[in-house]
């Protein structure tokens, strides 16, 4: 795999932070910065991805109009008052 760097601006704050977390999981700030990237990048293209099955259902006209989706909410609260008092 090859790598490339990337140069971001931090705040003092920020910087000292990751130079903490580091320092107490015993590798370089450098590393901590390269699996917080991982880990984000991760995190985004999951949420990415149901962003696009969600335009994709739109798309192929799978939507659900207001109301129905009113009287469903309304349904499960009534039922979860029903259950805690």
């Amino acid at each position: 795999m090859s790598a490339r760097a990337i140069t971001a601006e931090l705040d003092d704050a920020t910087v000292a932070l990751v130079d903490s977390i580091a320092a107490a999981r015993g590798i370089t700030s450098e590393a901590f910065a390269a699996s917080a990237i991982r880990d984000a990048v991760a995190r985004e293209a999951v949420a990415d991805g149901f962003v696009q099955l969600g335009i994709d259902q739109v798309e192929r006209g799978e939507t659900v109009d207001h109301e129905e989706v009113m009287r469903a909410l309304e349904a499960m609260i009534a039922r979860h008052r029903a259950r805690c008092g």
